[in-house]
This record gives structure tokens, C-alpha cells and sequence, in this order.
């Protein structure tokens, strides 16, 4: 793990080459400006080629001294785009273009409407003022929640925490660096862009626990960051309403959307009407996505909105709205701000260019409304195991009988061996074993034609032979997104010919999708693709309900005697699982624990051998190899410690099965595993290929239950917060609604290597 410092400097230097670029755009905007060139396209030209339209234009909050890292813009740069606004377009408030937009009334171009987002205290205090001033009437958007003053928008927390460091330490959960620079206000700014950017496509529960642990690196306190005070309250509302402004709603605790089941995303519409109509006592009839983007909301949502009351949702997708047309859904254009020099003369290119294109616009946004209502996805692999399956079949599997079906349509292509039953979606073998021959040719047309006719928008694929095959049938079948999975250290080939068709086929994928930081930061390395193509989605972990037997009753079902400890390891018997480290430990855990016992579940090419090696070390009669167990969850209660020996790991299911089971753990500080257990509060990391420090570990537990009893506690309660299954799938969901919209991804993941 590497600090950040090398590169320090970066925002800095891509501001010094991002200057000659803005000056020339600058010279080009001032001449069009000076020419009338804009004033023209808005009020004549526009409306001529695109029809009546009309735009809305969104801020967020007023900066000051106290809040200079929030996303909004200063109050003088405020003061001098309202006056701009008044100049050059004609401000009307937000319902009288939605009055223009349904056909009851005719609104004089270029009309504009200002809207605030958030609901951000510094509207009443700094922005109404000027709106005042200058006569133009404004619709804020609040997020209801925020009325409560406990509550906290995660965004200011993190704020919070910038503003007071000059290197932020970030855990092991949320990247592979060990710190962030923040040593000045460039850099302080990009730090919390690298945070948010990495925070907001996490599920809540996951999101807070990263944030909290993120609190403790630094060893900040959640009390020591003052956020109170941020928000508009209910007396606030009272004095706006008397100002004449419009309250909307902004959902009632900022979630994406495209984070949500159904029934959730229909509770944030409901729930923020009702307690915003309840403060206002007055109807609430316009809803703002939180976030905004074409990727943080699906057509289900939009017609939840409809459903819900609302006359209409607003969006932050570019566009000047046409008014032609009865839309529901509305584009708007972020207010000027965060430009060099002038930036007013930018915006006033920008609407010049939305005034022309907004028909494409509207047709862009029809579409998005009126697609399909789930996204039909095909995994492939090359098989799955019936006599015993790993961390990436078991994962796999889970997500198939797991999938939400009101918003993703599962299928699954196998390579070779036998259907599996009881998936409820269609499933299809290829019948191919190699790749190279007649059966790779017949295979590929049959996969490539199964794609076209089923009309596949995302092929997620596993394993090397999959995904050589489903790289190429889904290019050749036009699937606009291919997601090639990685989960473990270069887990998906070894050899060098290998590796070269694998960098070639990878320009024609859409996103390599690792499940830990650590697994990213290799494929970065050896495959040397672009850092915006590796995306991070942590595993998560379905916990059986009702199979989970008591420890004393666990221990019987492994054949242990009263007052015997017992040590167990649920592996795959392959190299990379270290199972004969486990057993060389266990020879010193005898020397000191004579009474202790191993168990080995699990199934592998190595089984004989590592029988064998028991035998050699004269621990035959202690260690039990009990072979692959579907139940084994049931048992890992009866492990007073359960082991990972791993040489290499991406995020281990096993030890998520430990975790939640509620075990003391201690695993090697290899891969993944330093995401899943922090060393000391949730288990104990030992360094690999050192079966001494390995039993060293497991006997200081052995010998310590309430040690035990701790560091098992604590692992089951992280593991329920970052690694459950039905947060881990919501993230999958949204990560392919969005994979779908690239024009809303500027870089996948937090960029833990940009810095380097």
C-alpha cells in the first residue's frame, strides 16, 4: 500500500494544461458574444429548428468561509449571473414553464427559470437577498429528511472532514492507497470530488459504514464535525413561502434512485410529499432526482413519480426542455460557476448550443422514459460444479436466484457440463471444451446469435474461456455493455500468451469488474488497462436463515469430545488456498494446545496430498477432512477459531461465512482480506506463507475467550453493514443501469492509482 503524495500536485498540473484549452474557448465565447451570435440562436434560431423551449437552470448552495469545499458557487459570482440572467433571458418562476410545457400558456424566448437543489440554509441567507433584488422568483428543492435535526447528509460529513486535514488516511474498504493529500484548497477540493465520487454508488448501509471507518483512520469523531446549522428549517420554510417561493421536493434522504428497490424509491416519493406538504400546507407538485443523472434513475422511477402526485420530475441531464411536447421528464443546465475568468460567456455558449439541439434532446430523454422496463442481462461461464463449486460459481449463483425481476432479467450461458435446476431463468450450454477447433466456431455463432435474439444489453462474463468466447459474441451481436469479472489475484490466467489476448480483447470491453481493491490494483498492473475500466464492487453474503446450530451442537457434528477446542478452514484444497500452511500451523497449535482439533472442509486436486502431509507431520489422528458440505455454514459455529492460510485472495467467501457466522477469524494479510477484517478489532491478520505466526495467532485466541468472543462480535457486525447480499446486488444493479449510460460515468471507480 502506497501513499498518494507522488503525485500531489496532479489537479494542479491538470489545471495548468486544461488553461491553453480554456483560453481559446474563452476568445471563441467572447466573440460570439460580442457578435450577438447567442442572443440569436436562443430567441430566434433555437425556436425555429428545435420548437418552444425554455431552460432551467440549477444551483446548489452559496459558498462562504465556512463551507468553501461545498458544490455551489461564491455570492458575488451569484449576484453577477442573476444580473446576467435578468439581462439576457426572460425569468419567469418554474410553474409557469411547466404551465407552458402542458399547453397553458405561451412563454416569450429565451425564458429561464432559476431552481436550488438541496435546500441549503444559504438560500434564505445569501441567495434570497439577491433574488429580491433583482425581481426573479426561484423553486427550492429540499430533501425532507434534513427538516429533522439530527439528520445528516452524508456529502457534509465528508466536507466536514477535509476542511480539517491535510491528508486524509482513507481504510483499507475504500481503496488501495493509504492517503489522500489535502494540503491546500486545490487539493482539498479534488480530495472530496475523489470521496464523493467513490461514496455515493455505495448502498447506504455500506456508505456508512465506509464513512465511519473512514472517521476513525483519521481519528476524527462524528461529534467533532459541526454540521448543523446547513439546512433550511420549518421556520425557514414559513418565511420562503411568504417570499413566493416554491417548495419541491428532492426525495426525503438524497439516495440515488437507481439504488432502490421499488418499493423503496416509491417510500423516498411519498414520504418527502407528505412531510413537505405537512410544513408548507401547501401542495407539492415538482420532484428533483437526487444526483440527477440519465444513471441515477430508471423508467420504473419516473413512472413511481407520476404515480406519486408529482406534475413533474426534474433531472441534471444537459438540455434546454421543450415545451411542445407535454413532458414529464425535464432537463436542466447546471448554473454557472467553477469556470476560469468569465464563466458566464460558457454559459451563454452552452444555451446557444441546447437551444438548437433540444429536439435530439427530448427524443434522448422519450426514449429513456419509454425502454424496456428491466435490463436484460446474460452471465457466462464456463461451468458450473456440481460435485463442489467456488467462491465464483457460489457468488454467481446467488446473484442469479437472487435478482431483483423488477429491473433485471437474468439469463446464464454455460460453456460445458450440466444445467443447473431451480435457477428460474433460461439457461443454455454451449457444449464447447476447448477453445480452439470446430467447437470455439460453432459455440461462438450459437453465443453470438442467443445474444441477438434475446437482445442482451449486458454480458457479464467469468472465467478465461468465457471470457475469450463472450467478448467476442457479444461485440459481434452489438451488446452495448461487456463486464469481464476478475476476483482474484491474477486469478484469471497465468500465462503469458494467455495475458496477450487478454490485454486485446480488453479494448473491447466496457468495465473489468473486480470485488476488492486488491484485486483492481493487480489487474491494473498486469493487464495495463486504462484506470476508469476497473470498478470495485465488494462481494456480499446471503445468511441462511434458520440452519445456524449452536456452537455446542456444532462441535458435536464434528465429532469433537467435551473440553476439545477446535480449529477449522473451509477451502477449495488447491495451491493458492494454503491449506498445507494451515496444517504445518496446526503441528505448533498441538505442541501448545494439546487438546485442539482440525477441521478441513472443502474439496480440490490436492486432497490426496495434503492427507498425505498430515500423515508426514504425525497430526493424522487431529485434523479431519470432512470434503465439501453444502450445510458447512451450519457448522462454523463449532470453530472456536476459524482460519484463511490463503497465498492469494480477492474478498473471500469463507471468511464473509466466518464473519457472519459469528467466528474469531484469523487470515493471512493477503488480496482481500485486509477489506473484510481490520486487524485487531474484527480478527487477526498474520503475513502468508508463515505457519508460525499463523499458529502464534490462533493460539492467543485459543487461549483467550473473551478475546474471542470480541473480535466475533465485531466481524459479524461489519459484515452485516459492508458485506450483505442484498446491498451487494442493489450496487450491481445500479453499476449496470449506469454502464449503460456512459455519458454519466466519467470514471467508474475512485481512482486509487491516479495519484501515483
Amino acid at each position: 500500500m502506497q501513499t498518494a503524495s507522488p503525485g500531489q500536485n496532479r489537479p494542479v498540473r491538470d489545471a495548468v494544461k486544461r488553461g491553453v484549452g480554456f483560453r481559446l474557448l474563452h476568445s471563441v465565447c467572447n466573440l460570439g458574444e460580442k457578435a450577438g451570435l447567442f442572443s440569436l440562436a436562443r430567441s430566434r434560431i433555437g425556436p425555429a429548428v428545435s420548437g418552444h423551449h425554455a431552460y432551467i437552470v440549477t444551483f446548489h448552495d452559496i459558498l462562504s468561509k465556512e463551507n468553501e469545499l461545498s458544490y455551489g458557487i461564491s455570492q458575488e459570482a451569484f449576484e453577477e449571473t442573476i444580473r446576467y440572467f435578468t439581462q439576457n433571458f426572460n425569468v419567469v418562476p418554474l410553474r409557469d414553464i411547466l404551465d407552458a410545457a402542458w399547453g397553458k400558456e405561451k412563454l416569450e424566448p429565451p425564458a429561464l427559470a432559476v431552481t436550488f437543489d438541496d435546500g441549503r440554509k444559504s438560500f434564505l441567507t445569501h441567495a434570497l437577498p439577491v433574488l429580491r433584488e433583482y425581481g426573479v422568483s426561484a423553486s427550492v428543492f429540499l430533501i425532507s429528511k434534513t427538516l429533522e435535526p439530527t439528520f445528516v447528509v452524508w456529502t457534509d460529513i465528508v466536507e466536514r472532514l477535509v476542511s480539517r486535514l491535510e491528508t486524509v488516511r482513507l481504510p483499507r474498504y475504500m481503496g488501495y492507497v493509504e492517503s489522500i493529500d489535502a494540503g491546500n484548497s486545490a487539493l482539498k477540493r479534488w480530495a472530496v470530488v475523489r470521496l464523493k465520487a467513490y461514496l455515493r454508488y455505495l448502498p447506504a448501509r455500506r456508505r456508512d459504514a465506509a464513512i465511519r471507518e473512514l472517521l476513525k483512520a483519521n481519528g476524527v469523531s462524528r461529534e467533532e464535525l459541526v454540521t448543523e446549522g446547513l439546512y433550511l428549517t420549518r421556520e425557514d420554510i414559513r418565511q420562503l413561502l411568504k417570499a413566493n417561493v416554491e417548495i419541491g421536493s428532492h426525495s426525503h434522504t438524497h439516495e440515488v434512485f437507481s439504488l432502490l428497490s421499488r418499493e423503496e424509491a416509491r417510500s423516498q416519493l411519498l414520504t418527502s410529499k407528505r412531510v413537505l406538504e405537512d410544513a408548507t400546507g401547501k401542495p407539492v407538485t415538482c420532484f428533483a432526482f437526487p444526483c440527477g443523472a440519465r444513471g441515477d434513475f430508471r423508467p420504473q422511477d419516473v413512472s413511481l413519480a407520476r404515480e406519486a402526485g408529482y406534475r413533474a420530475a426534474l433531472t441534471t441531464i444537459r438540455g434546454a426542455a421543450n415545451l411542445e411536447e407535454g413532458q414529464f421528464l425535464l432537463p436542466r443546465l447546471e448554473a454557472p460557476g467553477g469556470y476560469e475568468e468569465q464563466p458566464l460567456l460558457l454559459f451563454s455558449c452552452l444555451t446557444a448550443f441546447e437551444s438548437m439541439t433540444c429536439r435530439r434532446r427530448t427524443t434522448t430523454l422519450k426514449s429513456l422514459v419509454e425502454s424496456r422496463k428491466r435490463t436484460n442481462v446474460m452471465y457466462v461461464i464456463d461451468c458450473l460444479h456440481t460435485e463442489y463449486a467456488g467462491g465464483t460459481e457460489t457468488q454467481l449463483e446467488t446473484t442469479i436466484r437472487n435478482a431483483d425481476r423488477d429491473f433485471v432479467n437474468p439469463f446464464l450461458v454455460l460453456l460445458r457440463g450440466i444445467p443447473p435446476s431451480g435457477f428460474q431463468c433460461p439457461v443454455e450450454v454451449l457444449g464447447v471444451d476447448k477453445l480452439l477447433g470446430l467447437g470455439f466456431v460453432v459455440a461462438l455463432h450459437r453465443l453470438t446469435m442467443l445474444m441477438k435474439r434475446e437482445k442482451i444489453e449486458v454480458a457479464h462474463l467469468f472465467f478465461f474461456d468465457s471470457v475469450i468466447l463472450g467478448t467476442l459474441a457479444a461485440r459481434l451481436a452489438g451488446v452495448p455493455v461487456v463486464v469481464s469479472s476478475r476476483r482474484g489475484i491474477r486469478s484469471l490466467t497465468s500465462k503469458n500468451s494467455d495475458m496477450l489476448l487478454v490485454k486485446l480483447l480488453n479494448r473491447f470491453t466496457t468495465c473489468i469488474l473486480s470485488n476488492a481493491h486488491a484485486v483492481r490494483k493487480s489487474v491494473l498492473e498486469d493487464e495495463g488497462i486504462a484506470l476508469g475500466k476497473v470498478a470495485v464492487l465488494h462481494n456480499g453474503m446471503v445468511v441462511p436463515q434458520g440452519v445456524e446450530l449452536a456452537p455446542g451442537e456444532a462441535k458435536l457434528r464434528l465429532g469433537l469430545k467435551p473440553g476439545e477446542l477446535s480449529v477449522g478452514i473451509v477451502s477449495n484444497l488447491r495451491h493458492v488456498k494454503g491449506v498445507d500452511i494451515f496444517l504445518r500451523a496446526a503441528v505448533a497449535i498441538s505442541k501448545q494446545e494439546p487438546l485442539a482439533r482440525f477441521s478441513v472442509f472443502g474439496e480440490g486436486e490436492l486432497r490426496e496430498e495434503l492427507q498425505s502431509l498430515a500423515r508426514e507431520l504425525g497430526i493424522e489422528q487431529r485434523v479431519n477432512f470432512l470434503g465439501f458440505r453444502r450445510e458447512v455454514y451450519s457448522l462454523i459455529p463449532g470453530f472456536d477459531v476459524a482460519v484463511i492460510s490463503s497465498r492469494s485472495e480477492g474478498c473471500s467467501n469463507a471468511l464473509l461465512e466466518y464473519c457472519f457466522a459469528g467466528s474469531a477469524v484469523v487470515a493471512t494479510d493477503v488480496g482481500g482480506n485486509a477489506e473484510i477484517i481490520l486487524n485487531g478489532e474484527s480478527g487477526l491478520l498474520v503475513p502468508p506463507e508463515d505457519p508460525v505466526s499463523l499458529a502464534s495467532a490462533v493460539v492467543s485466541l485459543l487461549d483467550t475467550s473473551h478475546m474471542r468472543t470480541r473480535l466475533s462480535a465485531q466481524a459479524r457486525r461489519d459484515a452485516n453493514e459492508k458485506f450483505n447480499l442484498r446491498d451487494a446486488l442493489r450496487q450491481l444493479w445500479c453499476f449496470y443501469w449506469r454502464l449503460l449510460h456512459p455519458e454519466d460515468v466519467p470514471e467508474l471507480a475512485a481512482s486509487d492509482e491516479r495519484d501515483r
